[in-house]
């Protein structure tokens, strides 16, 4: 069953999030120190190992741990499923992403 991962929690609301999975994985919770990459690295490596092809990452926080998460489920499964927050419509728009896309010509727009 997939899970959703959610890159920060900082007080957002996440419950139309559950339309794609029920279970929901904090990766940080509130501040991060953005500048220490290494140490988010291995953060996330270890926190992020049971991560599934089949589940979704939502994008929420700073852009460098949203790169950083992102590029860890690229590595290990060569395709991401991502949350994205619409706020004009307070709802999430899910969007997928894979190798393929981002090595062809064409790029990698939806």
């Amino acid at each position: 069953m997939a899970r959703i991962w959610i890159v920060n929690v900082a007080g957002h609301d996440f419950s139309d999030a559950r339309r794609f999975a029920d279970e929901l994985i904090p990766l940080t919770e509130g501040r991060v120190n953005i500048f220490n990459v290494k140490a988010l690295v291995d953060e996330f490596k270890t926190k992020m190992e049971s991560y599934e092809k089949e589940d979704w990452l939502l994008l929420s926080g700073s852009s460098v741990i949203n790169i950083v998460a992102s590029q860890i489920v690229m590595e290990k499964h060569g395709e991401l499923k991502l949350l994205i927050y619409d706020a004009a419509n307070r709802s999430y728009i899910p969007r997928d992403i894979n190798m393929k896309q981002i090595s062809s010509p064409g790029g990698i727009i939806a």
